[in-house]
């Protein structure tokens, strides 16, 4: 009787150690497909969210607009913070998030890189007004976006940097400037009173010669010419005077003709006898007198002429010779 309790204790026994291992068994095979489970849904996550940021990052490299592109970054990294103050953060999240927000940054600091070296002079000296003022713009541009951009491109430490660079190439640039600007003045000013001195020579010598043609032309309205050709074959003698004042033409036979020119009028008088009176008016003498249209009279003697004017005042004569 002892011998058969003491068998089924044992066997007793057996059934509790076989049931704890079966039931330990049970739940590390649960535990591991859980594990496994979790894993799987976790990897699932993990990779859900890199696409999602690479999806981001892949929008803000093929916008066009600069400054929405910026917008697609600054969103990138707000979204990246929040991420670091979930729970549950994953390595290949972290590093997705930094790698496509630091090719981003890349974008806009080359830009202001390149901006720099293209404003930055090889050879001051062969910088004009308007290079230096161009270069002085364009670097005063990339400076305010640069600032625009401070805590989602550049860090302030990056912000002061770049300020100092672009300054010292500004101000440098602006000293220029300003000097090819005084000497451009002086330049003008020396040209300008250079040009007014020969304007002032110029009308000087236009009024000299002014002067001199009045005074020629006063002196030639005076003066007569005059000119006497006797032919000893018809015994005719011809008088010709130039007179601004008046002029006679006249013809005698065997006696004198007497030419003269005028811009106002003329008289013609003709004589046809041979004793060298004239048809218009004579003297014993051989003398005659001259009416004009404008009542003026000639009085010529054969020797002399002489002037006189409607009201009977002497105008002045001249010798034939």
């Amino acid at each position: 009787m002892q011998h058969f309790e003491k068998g089924a204790v044992a066997n007793n026994k057996k059934v509790i150690i076989l049931c704890t291992v079966g039931v330990f068994l049970i739940g590390g095979t649960t535990f591991g497909i859980l594990k496994y489970q979790n894993s799987q849904v976790k990897a699932s996550k993990v990779s859900a969210t890199v696409k999602k940021v690479n999806k981001n990052y892949n929008d803000l490299v093929s916008e066009k607009n600069y400054n929405k592109k910026l917008k697609e970054l600054t969103n990138l990294e707000k979204e990246y913070k929040q991420y670091l103050a979930s729970n549950n953060k994953d390595s290949k999240i972290t590093t997705e998030y930094q790698n496509d927000i630091a090719k981003g940054k890349s974008y806009f600091q080359e830009k202001a890189n390149s901006s720099i070296k293209n404003n930055t002079s090889k050879k001051l000296s062969d910088e004009t007004n308007d290079t230096l003022t161009l270069k002085i713009k364009n670097l005063n541009s990339t400076l305010s976006k640069i600032f625009n951009q401070k805590g989602v491109v550049y860090t302030s430490r990056e912000v002061k940097s770049y300020k100092t660079k672009i300054s010292k190439l500004t101000d440098k640039y602006s000293k220029k400037a300003n000097e090819l600007a005084e000497k451009e003045s002086s330049e003008s000013s020396s040209i300008a009173a250079s040009s007014s001195s020969a304007a002032s020579s110029l009308a000087a010598s236009s009024s000299a010669q002014a002067a001199s043609t009045a005074a020629s032309s006063t002196s030639s309205s005076t003066t007569y010419a005059k000119s006497t050709t006797t032919s000893a074959n018809t015994g005719t003698r011809t008088s010709t005077t130039n007179n601004t004042a008046r002029a006679t033409t006249g013809t005698t036979t065997g006696s004198k003709t007497s030419t003269g020119t005028t811009s106002s009028y003329h008289s013609s008088t003709t004589s046809s006898k041979s004793t060298g009176t004239n048809t218009n008016s004579g003297t014993s003498n051989g003398g005659q007198t001259l009416n004009w249209d404008n009542g003026d009279k000639s009085y010529d003697t054969g020797n002399h002429v002489e002037n006189y004017a409607s009201d009977g005042s002497d105008l002045g004569g001249f010798d034939i010779n």
